[in-house]
């Protein structure tokens, strides 16, 4: 199952990018296009090296396709 970092409190945007410009650097957010990682352990790994925020945690994300 697909994990991915999120938003702790309302409105729960998805963590799409990072902007290295600042430091520490900003999280980029988004509504319906998150970073996905196929491991927790990647997705660990990209919250320390992103330097994200207590204000955000990692979630295992389900897939639905529609038609």
């Amino acid at each position: 199952m697909p994990y991915a970092i999120i938003q702790k409190s309302y409105p729960y945007k998805w963590v799409c990018a990072t902007d290295y410009r600042y430091n520490p650097p900003h999280q980029i957010l988004s509504e319906d296009a998150p970073l996905m990682f196929a491991r927790k352990e990647d997705a660990e790994a990209e919250f320390r090296k992103r330097k994200v925020g207590k204000g955000y945690r990692i979630v295992k994300v389900r897939i639905e396709v529609q038609d």
